[in-house]
């Protein structure tokens, strides 16, 4: 989605106000552990500040996840704030997002700010209890009957030191 910038750039107006709902299809997956199910919401502005122009925004929407300790799928609210700054100038193009022809791809920024913003370990609750390591179980739904004193093999003869004191 693309959004047009002409009057922002020739300075006729100081700010351009943005309420826009980008559909599922747009942004789709994140990666292969996080699936965008609703639409995007942004809400902010695209201003000038002096001779530089900047993106203030807040987006929201809802992301089917698979937890990291259970593997179980979970939904997750998403919410990130955007403040980037944007540039004309093509040699500018690695650090800012590019105004090509007085158009900006807000698509391009949205999906990079949720790639960046996802927690490195997605988790369905923070005391998920995970599986097993020994039967597979989901600890979470069921009590495994494997022992619970079972040791790393390659930390096995750390124990061995410590029962020989």
């Amino acid at each position: 989605m693309k959004i047009t910038l002409n009057e922002l750039i020739e300075k006729r107006k100081e700010s351009i106000d943005l309420d826009i709902t980008i559909p599922v299809g747009e942004i789709g997956m994140i990666n292969e552990e996080i699936e965008i199910i609703s639409p995007v919401s942004l809400k902010g502005k695209i201003f000038h500040d002096d001779d530089s122009i900047y993106l203030e925004a807040d987006i929201k929407t809802k992301a089917e996840c698979i937890c990291h300790r259970c593997l179980q799928k979970f939904q997750m609210d998403i919410e990130n704030h955007i403040h980037e700054k944007l540039t004309i100038n093509e040699e500018e193009m690695e650090d800012y997002y590019y105004i090509n022809k007085n158009r900006l791809d807000i698509t391009e920024v949205v999906d990079n700010v949720l790639v960046l913003n996802m927690p490195m370990k997605l988790v369905c609750d923070e005391n998920c209890q995970g599986l097993c390591l020994a039967c597979g179980v989901n600890l979470n739904k069921e009590q495994c009957d494997c022992e619970s004193d079972q040791i790393d093999p390659r930390l096995a003869k750390l124990k061995d030191l410590l029962l020989n004191d």
